[in-house]
């Protein structure tokens, strides 16, 4: 679960993810900061900025991509092609920062990380 809301909440910074961030950051804004963590996690870190604290969480989630290669040639004056289709290991990692104000509550957030894919792990 921990791993799904901090996906959504990082969709929220990819262009094309902007339904998702409203729709991810409506749920939190103006809540205490505590509201988030139970589901995310305690974050890595925590700054300031000229409104108040900073929060910073991070995730990893491992999953697979499907790469296609595509390959042709001549036997003789015969053409020949070939395609083959494998899976491929990959780590989706997403960065999601949360803004509050000087009582703690969420005012905004920012994410990093694979757009369409956070965005598609949101759905």
């Amino acid at each position: 679960m921990r791993d799904v809301v901090l996906m959504a909440l990082a969709s929220a910074g990819g262009v094309d993810a902007q339904g998702d961030s409203m729709r991810a950051i409506s749920h939190y804004q103006g809540q205490p900061i505590e509201a988030i963590t139970p589901v995310c996690g305690a974050p890595v870190s925590e700054s300031r900025n000229q409104n108040g604290p900073v929060y910073t969480f991070t995730t990893n989630t491992d999953s697979t991509a499907v790469s296609t290669s595509s390959t042709m040639g001549f036997i003789g004056n015969a053409q020949v092609s070939a395609t083959t289709t494998a899976p491929t290991p990959v780590t989706i990692h997403c960065r999601v920062q949360v803004f509050t104000d000087t009582n703690k509550r969420v005012t905004g957030l920012k994410g990093d990380g694979a757009n369409g894919t956070c965005s598609s792990m949101f759905q």
